[in-house]
């Protein structure tokens, strides 16, 4: 079952998201208000998501620390919703063994012979 930890943001479309999980049979889904992003960091570590969900009218303070949360969270996939736009963010850590320059070359262009 994957567990996924979606973080509240607008009432609306958090309460929509958690609707929409937790009909899904194999989803075990969380959810946690924020204030910062150890918080956010310390819930992760506690609950062990494969997935995060999170509105992008959410304000994280450090960019930076949030982006450690892939090096710190291997496997944890980041999901940012842009619900003006109608659009997902996905960002999640990949680990690529480089062997040649080509291997350079196929990761920025996302050859399909490298496993993304």
């Amino acid at each position: 079952m994957k567990r996924v930890l979606v973080l509240q943001g607008k009432h609306l479309l958090t309460a929509g998201i958690l609707n929409l999980l937790n009909r899904e049979l194999d989803l075990k889904v969380f959810d946690t208000t924020i204030s910062n992003e150890i918080i956010l960091l310390d819930e992760i570590k506690k609950i062990k998501p494969e997935v995060l969900v999170m509105d992008e009218s959410l304000h994280l303070t450090d960019r930076i620390l949030f982006l450690n949360l892939l090096k710190e969270c291997p496997g944890l996939r980041v999901i940012i919703i842009n619900e003006r736009k109608n659009l997902m963010h996905v960002y999640e850590k990949q680990e690529i063994k480089v062997g040649r320059g080509a291997d350079l070359i196929a990761a920025i262009r996302k050859d399909e012979y490298l496993p993304f």
